[in-house]
């Protein structure tokens, strides 16, 4: 493929837009005073598989063709540039207020809503944007160009991580939650090392005699700087970061540690349950992993549990199949977690073998909102008992909620109101003092 070769680089090579140095020093030479000045970042959400899907010479037509539709949205009254593969900057140099701004935005989001024909191919582009403007920002009385172009790139990366098609437009909070984020990152990594992780117990009870049946292991993390680490952003950041098969594995061999050291004093049929991000289900490392760990004690096997939220990336029931066979082998059971929370349906349900579904707290919460909350629960426990699966309650919080779920001959429930997330010694205690 022939390319135009600018004459400095001031210019991107491929859709001759400037680049990030050409566009700093024209906006240096073309206005005083940034006071005014806007910018809205755009980043082509997925570029990297456009480019893997259909081709490096596809890709570079691509955003050449994206790039002359910019010029087209934004005529004269904007100065484009391409930073990087996916990402374009629009400099607007007299933004009175955000609405031109934000109109120009939804313009260029309802260009690109319908696939572009390249090369014969329709190929679908998602977009996101993220704003900066210094008139529109009384927290910076004095930002410079450069300054303004990475708080528009923050604030993209804030709408990505939010997965928000709107445009985020900078402010102070985002710059907070960005750091925070990255921090912890970034000291994740040397969690474990530091001992700054640790597990919790939340018991779970049978509904009709209340003894303790089992228990759900609950991931914790005291940050040094930020402290108690919420579990699903800790989750999130595993996942996001690469570290999640690290830290399940942590997990995992914890609970087998304590399993094994109290497995004299634990009830008939006790059950303790992991949390498993759906992307393990296809690592063969990880499955390798809690293979080799059971084995080691076989009897483990049969008193641990491995609970599934269903999410969009589970999607290949083969290979999950497969899992949850190797470990059924030696005795694990899988449960189905959070169901009615929208991704679990009994389609999913027939075709794995669940031996267990976990009632989200919503759906036991209609027992409280009203009567036709009530018949709707009902009608839920109604549909799944023909499923042969055990029919856990979560999220109990009340003596209405727990009377109802009796009522309707759940099998199991959890809850604050029945018991807290407990240390391990004081679980252990808890146990013996039930088999006492």
């Amino acid at each position: 493929m022939s390319r135009v070769i600018p004459t400095d680089n001031s210019l991107d090579n491929l859709t001759q837009l400037f680049s990030r140095r050409g566009l700093i020093d024209h906006l240096r030479t073309s206005i005083k005073h940034p006071d005014n000045l806007g910018i809205i970042y755009i980043n082509v959400v997925g570029f990297r598989h456009i480019n893997h899907i259909y081709g490096h010479d596809l890709a570079d037509d691509l955003l050449k063709l994206f790039a002359r539709i910019l010029k087209g949205l934004v005529r004269q009254k904007g100065v484009l540039a391409r930073l990087a593969a996916d990402e374009f900057i629009i400099a607007i140099t007299q933004v009175a207020d955000l609405h031109y701004m934000s109109t120009l935005v939804e313009r260029i989001d309802n260009a690109f809503r319908q696939p572009l024909l390249c090369q014969g191919e329709l190929v679908a582009m998602q977009l996101r944007f993220g704003m900066s403007a210094n008139g529109a920002a009384p927290f910076c009385d004095d930002c410079p160009i450069e300054s303004l172009l990475s708080q528009a790139s923050l604030a993209a990366q804030y709408a990505r991580s939010q997965d928000s098609s709107e445009a985020v437009l900078f402010n102070l909070e985002i710059e907070r939650q960005l750091s925070r984020h990255s921090r912890l990152r970034h000291d994740l990594q040397m969690a474990i090392s530091k001992q700054q992780l640790y597990l919790l117990y939340q018991p779970i009870i049978k509904t009709q005699t209340g003894d303790i049946c089992g228990a759900e292991a609950l991931l914790r993390w005291q940050h040094p700087i930020y402290g108690l680490v919420p579990a699903e952003e800790t989750i999130a950041i595993a996942e996001s970061s690469g570290l999640i098969e690290h830290l399940s594995k942590w997990v995992l061999a914890n609970c087998l540690s304590w399993l094994r050291d109290n497995e004299s004093d634990l009830p008939f049929g006790f059950r303790l349950g992991i949390n498993l991000s759906a992307k393990l289900l296809e690592s063969a490392n990880y499955l390798a992993f809690c293979i080799e760990q059971i084995s080691a004690v076989p009897t483990l096997g049969y008193a641990l549990e491995f609970e599934i939220t269903e999410s969009k990336n589970f999607d290949n029931d083969t290979r999950v199949n497969d899992f949850m066979n190797a470990l059924h082998a030696l005795g694990v059971v899988f449960s189905l977690d959070d169901f009615g929370t929208g991704y679990a349906s009994f389609e999913r349900m027939q075709s794995l073998d669940f031996d267990a579904v976990k009632l989200d707290r919503s759906i036991v919460h209609m027992a409280d909102q009203s009567s036709a909350g009530k018949h709707m629960i009902t009608a839920i426990v109604a549909l799944l008992k023909p499923l042969g699966m055990t029919i856990v309650a979560e999220g109990i919080e009340g003596n209405t909620q727990m009377d109802t779920i009796r009522r309707l001959k759940c099998h199991e429930a959890q809850g604050f109101w029945l018991y807290k997330p407990m240390l391990a010694g004081e679980f252990h205690a808890l146990i013996c003092q039930q088999t006492s």
